[in-house]
């Protein structure tokens, strides 16, 4: 199931409407480097929300929160200034040095876990989450840029596995070694420190995982260059208004994959209390469950990124214009029924196994979902684009459902314990109608790369 890595000197022209010749594209060298790079750089973006998910428990006890406080802090407190800033990050990077721009978000961010790490109650640790949101902002917008145009699109799904296999390893990583902080540290009595007060172990958590990466964001800022934007009037700068514009003559297609995305997201908050979930069903404290989930991230994702991008290429090869979103849907499709049920089982080993079934189907249709978009924007406005996209996706996603799922355990279930059944609820209402709302996107979509292809041609030949 290997993948040959060939040059990308020489592959067709592949990138929204009119991109340049093969001869312009970054050496195979340097566009792996630069997916290796922004990995590490969304890796250290992973580390801070995994370390937030381990610690549900302990942050919960330590400020005598309820779920829903807690769902607060793990959705809105995050994602407001991360939604409202990153319009404005994404003009930024449409304009200026992308390069640059994450490699300051990046220190920036990493400082905010060591704020994350000092706060002393629920409103400094709130303020914190919101400083730590708003420094991420520019993550995806900028990433996914660099990406489409250090590789063609024949080759753009294959240059995000790369990068998202860097996050799997670096998320899982992260698991394991934030599940082994958390049990060196979880014995540790309180630390007094002049001027800030009581320092709990989960706290020394967040400031040995900041650290790090503010060495990471000098290395990205010294070692990766950026490229150049590809394609006639890929200089040409333009603002919001013309991006909105540009999708509102173009909304067949970029309103079922807006849609999708919106509702999908409204499943996320799965993932944020999943730790929580497991310490109160199956008795896993957060060491066990980073470490045990972190090794079968390790192996069940990579499969899926390589699965997901071989089959794309296959779907490419075959003329198929709507390969990215037929893997998508069909993926997750095919994924549905472990969702479901995982929540369901027994015992913690058994929702262990179907997890692994949903880390492959998300590792293999997540490329693809995130290959979309790049392909459909033009190059000029593609950072704002991918701006708008976030400001759904995670403004609903990120901010309201992590704390729906807490308000729904403390207001109907009423019971904590109970936590799988809201973790149900809210993947039987949202994800079904996720993928419906995506297929009816398909063919639009078709049709839109398809117009694409047919405008690059005379420039290919």
């Amino acid at each position: 199931m290997a993948i040959a890595a060939p040059t990308l000197e020489g592959s067709a022209p592949a990138a929204p409407a009119g991109q340049g010749p093969a001869a312009s594209w970054p050496s195979s060298g340097r566009a792996y480097y630069t997916a290796f790079m922004l990995a590490l750089a969304v890796a250290f973006a992973e580390i801070d929300r995994t370390a937030m998910q381990l610690l549900v428990q302990p942050i919960k006890d330590a400020f005598h929160l309820s779920d829903s406080s807690m769902g607060f802090l793990l959705g809105p407190a995050f994602a407001l200034l991360y939604a409202a800033l990153g319009l404005t990050t994404a003009w930024l990077i449409d304009f200026y040095n992308r390069k640059s721009v994450l490699a300051v978000a990046l220190a920036l961010w990493s400082a905010g876990s060591i704020f994350c790490g000092l706060a002393q109650n629920f409103v400094q640790l709130a303020v914190a989450r919101l400083f730590l949101g708003a420094a991420e902002s520019p993550n995806g917008p900028a990433i996914f840029s660099i990406l489409a145009d250090s590789f063609p699109r024949k080759l753009l799904t294959r240059g995000i596995a790369v990068m998202q296999l860097g996050i799997t390893l670096g998320t899982g990583f992260s698991l394991i070694m934030t599940g082994v902080l958390i049990a060196a540290l979880m014995k540790l009595a309180p630390i007094h420190t002049a001027g800030i007060g009581l320092i709990h172990w989960w706290q020394l958590v967040f400031i040995a995982i900041g650290v790090p990466g503010v060495i990471a964001a000098v290395a990205l800022a010294l070692t990766v260059k950026e490229p150049a934007r590809q394609g006639p009037g890929a200089q040409t700068k333009v603002g919001m208004g013309a991006a909105f514009a540009y999708m509102g003559q173009h909304w067949k297609v970029f309103a079922p994959f807006m849609g999708s995305s919106a509702i999908g997201g409204l499943a996320f908050g799965v993932i944020t209390w999943t730790a929580a979930f497991y310490q109160r069903t199956y008795g896993w404290n957060g060491a066990q469950y980073g470490v045990r989930y972190g090794l079968l991230s390790l192996v069940a994702t990579p499969i899926g990124l390589f699965l997901g991008a071989w089959i794309y290429e296959r779907f490419v090869s075959q003329g198929r214009h709507d390969a990215a979103m037929r893997v998508v849907v069909v993926g997750r499709l095919i994924g549905l029924p472990a969702m479901i049920l995982m929540p369901l089982m027994p015992n913690g080993w058994l929702a262990l196994a179907l997890s692994a079934v949903n880390l492959i189907v998300l590792g293999g249709t997540g490329a693809c979902t995130n290959s979309i978009l790049q392909i459909i924007s033009p190059n000029r406005m593609r950072g704002q684009i991918t701006a708008i996209f976030f400001l759904f996706y995670n403004l609903i996603g990120q901010g309201l459902s992590p704390w729906f799922i807490g308000l729904f355990t403390d207001i109907v279930l009423k019971d904590e314990s109970h936590l799988r059944y809201a973790l149900l609820a809210v993947t039987l209402l949202f994800t079904p109608a996720s993928l419906f709302v995506l297929w009816l996107g398909m063919k639009p979509y078709q049709r839109e790369v398809a117009a694409i292809a047919a405008a690059e041609t005379p420039a290919a030949a």
